[in-house]
């Protein structure tokens, strides 16, 4: 993920003040989940769980899933969702403090 350096919040919250502040706080609840994503093994752990959730996809489409296998696909669908979430989250975030002014 990209990173965000001193210089570059210091020059955001010259511009824009203390309405930053809320921009910053959700970089750092963030940055955690963040840096666990850029590890090899949260990658993998994601990687893991997008094949996991293509298998239940499939099965649900051909109308082969059991129930139990149709909860999973919708729990897999939800944690996925949620990590684009945060992902994005982050993103935003990150582009508003670079955005030029």
């Amino acid at each position: 993920m990209v990173a965000v350096s001193r210089e570059e919040i210091e020059l955001y919250l010259n511009n824009v003040g203390k309405r930053g502040l809320n921009t910053l706080s959700t970089l750092g609840k963030l940055k955690p989940f963040v840096n666990l994503m850029d590890s090899e093994v949260g990658f993998a752990l994601v990687g893991d769980m997008v094949n996991r959730y293509d298998e239940l996809l499939n099965k649900v489409s051909d109308l082969t899933a059991t129930e139990a296998e149709k909860i999973e696909c919708k729990v897999t669908k939800t944690f996925l969702m949620n990590i684009a979430t945060r992902l994005d989250q982050y993103t935003k975030s990150v582009q508003e403090i670079k955005k030029p002014r």
